[in-house]
């Protein structure tokens, strides 16, 4: 095992700024590409008995499920137009262009998702296992993602971010590259509870989507993100010069209120309900632990999420004190006493709140209208203390007015 270690070390071209073991060099240099697969290295990595090896098989594992979710969208010929990522958030992930995909089928997707969902709970599984001190330092410009199945085509994750942020917005012509400028960040144990914390959000969506038939909704929409998709949609005029990533298009438009009408998912996995609220509590547990390891930390060493005392390697707009730290803190106490049933929900439309806990625990077929409308509530309402929108500018003035922004930043 010591041999497999070294020879990933090896590989590793430039030094790193903190100092590190073999582990944090494999890990390095894995997720940077220059040591083979994610896979390849995190089986190395699993043997190891030391805390940069569970971390760094945590983090190879994470990009290995998101690298294989992408490769997954490439071969079905992933193209999402522009403001679809709203309505499907999963297929944000900017993959490259397939000339030839494969047929897309209801059953291929969510096989697919069933797959993502087995990979993070992988790396949960690992990154659960990471306790003590620990670094892992990377230049996060330099993390690369085969998305396209050849990693001669490698993307960059800053290119990807920026790929992210365009989305339904290209590029105008001459617009300057992302930049390539080195990106480093020091992860440590609170990262390790922040990035299982991560991996647990995403698996509860996935859960709340396996818990549901949307077939319908894939059939009405398929054709928008992939080319091969059946059954086919409907022949329509060609609309000429309309791009493809046009809001106005007609045939987009159409299709997104179709989508938005077929969203009354029948329940063939009620389970899964109950399995995403246990991912949504283990989200909120994870936060607060790795919020009281940020709070006790001594060093300011490129911190991915600072302490009131540290600057962040991460972004440079949102300033951190204790004040933002303290209603994120209350904000989760809200989440979680919401999702146990100690606190209902409030509908703008209806006098009582509704008991989120047994939203979950005892599951329904779901229409988007009814629950719009207050209709889907009724089974659930009761009397009780209640998080209204007042609950909610209340969390958003403790955050500075930036909520959403630290909600997803902060995890």
């Amino acid at each position: 095992m010591r041999h497999r270690l070294a020879a990933l070390a090896v590989a590793l071209s430039n030094s790193s700024p903190a100092l590190a073991g073999p582990s944090a060099d494999a890990t390095r240099a894995a997720l940077e590409g220059r040591a083979g697969s994610f896979e390849a290295a995190a089986g190395a990595l699993s043997g190891a008995s030391d805390v940069e090896a569970r971390f760094g098989e945590g983090m190879l594992l994470f990009a290995r499920a998101v690298e294989r979710w992408g490769q997954a969208q490439y071969r079905q010929g992933l193209r999402a137009p522009s403001g679809a990522g709203l309505l499907v958030p999963l297929m944000r992930l900017p993959v490259p262009e397939n000339p030839s995909p494969e047929v897309v089928t209801y059953e291929s997707q969510r096989a697919a998702i069933r797959a993502f969902l087995d990979d993070l709970t992988a790396a949960r599984a690992a990154l659960a296992k990471v306790t003590g001190e620990v670094k892992i330092t990377l230049d996060l410009n330099a993390v690369a993602f085969d998305l396209a199945g050849d990693p001669a085509r490698r993307s960059r994750l800053g290119e990807i971010i920026a790929a992210v942020q365009r989305i339904g917005r290209p590029a105008p012509p001459g617009a300057p590259p992302p930049t390539s400028e080195p990106w480093i960040v020091a992860f440590d144990e609170a990262d390790a509870r922040w990035l299982q914390g991560y991996a647990s959000l995403m698996s509860a969506t996935l859960e709340f989507a396996l818990a549901y038939d949307w077939s319908e909704s894939c059939a009405v929409y398929g054709a928008q993100f992939y080319p091969r998709a059946t059954p086919a949609p409907p022949q329509r005029p060609a609309v000429e010069n309309t791009a493809r990533h046009d809001p106005f298009r007609p045939d987009l438009f159409a299709d997104s209120v179709a989508f938005l009408h077929s969203i009354h998912w029948p329940l063939v996995e009620p389970q899964r309900m109950a399995a995403a609220r246990e991912r949504l509590l283990e989200t909120i547990a994870q936060s607060r632990a790795s919020w009281k390891l940020i709070l006790a930390e001594t060093d300011d060493d490129h911190e991915w999420v600072p302490s009131p005392r540290q600057k962040s390697a991460a972004v440079t707009f949102a300033p951190v004190t204790q004040s933002v730290v303290d209603g994120w803190l209350s904000t989760l106490d809200d989440f979680e006493a919401a999702l146990n049933g100690e606190k209902l929900v409030g509908h703008r439309l209806l006098a009582q709140g509704f008991n989120l806990k047994k939203v979950f625990l005892e599951p329904r077929p779901f229409d988007l209208v009814l629950w719009a409308t207050g209709h889907a509530a009724q089974p659930y309402l009761a009397d009780g203390p209640t998080l209204t929108q007042e609950s909610f500018l209340r969390w958003n003035r403790m955050l500075a007015g930036g909520f959403l922004g630290y909600a997803a930043w902060f995890n």
